[in-house]
């Protein structure tokens, strides 16, 4: 009798694995439909509950983005005069921008009441060297208290910039060129009048 149990005991168990192997998750990998792609159910996003805090903050790189913020400027005006703008202009002034930060050589010395930095590059480079740090200087030695001088060299420019303030010359060589081009409050509205087709101001 107690024979009989035992052997009944392990038909069971082997009727068992025998179903779980017929309606278990597949042992030889994902099925077809999961390795032609992943239902929308299934990415991290919608696992998340399409929550637009888990959002990126920036839709790409940034004058991609910078583009796309002027987008969505443009388009809160439902009385836009379209025919007007001109987002092509501030794409090339974004590239200019570029063209000058990651790619000038520039070379800078110490003078009086503050530093002279020779800006240069080649091609495409120069163009933007040109039309940017041209414009850049002129509203800086007009709208502030420094004293800016550009020179054109056959490769590039040449800036002077200086201050009556001499307490402000440490900071302003530390700064240098880079530092100066980043300074003012002007750099926005200046890229909303350039998508709006007046150019660079």
């Amino acid at each position: 009798m107690r024979t009989s149990t035992i052997r009944l005991l392990a038909l069971a168990a082997l009727l068992a694995a025998s179903s779980t192997l017929a309606t278990g998750p597949s042992l030889t990998g994902p099925s077809a439909e999961t390795r032609s792609g992943e239902s929308h159910a299934d990415c991290p996003l919608a696992r998340a509950g399409g929550s637009r805090s888990v959002l990126p903050e920036q839709v790409g790189q940034d004058a991609f983005s910078a583009l796309a913020e002027m987008r969505a400027i443009l388009d809160e005006d439902p009385g836009r005069d379209w025919a007007r703008v001109d987002l092509d202009a501030l794409r090339d002034h974004l590239v200019d921008m570029d063209r000058v930060v990651l790619f000038a050589n520039v070379e800078k010395r110490p003078v009086s009441g503050g530093f002279e930095a020779d800006v240069t590059g080649e091609g495409r480079t120069l163009e933007a060297i040109q039309r940017m740090v041209q414009a850049h200087s002129r509203h800086m030695g007009a709208s502030s208290d420094l004293n800016v001088e550009v020179s054109v060299l056959d490769d590039g420019l040449r800036v002077k910039v200086v201050t009556a303030e001499l307490s402000e010359v440490p900071k302003l060589r530390a700064l240098g060129f880079f530092g100066f081009l980043a300074s003012g409050d002007h750099h926005r509205p200046h890229h909303l009048a350039m998508a709006l087709g007046g150019g660079h101001p």
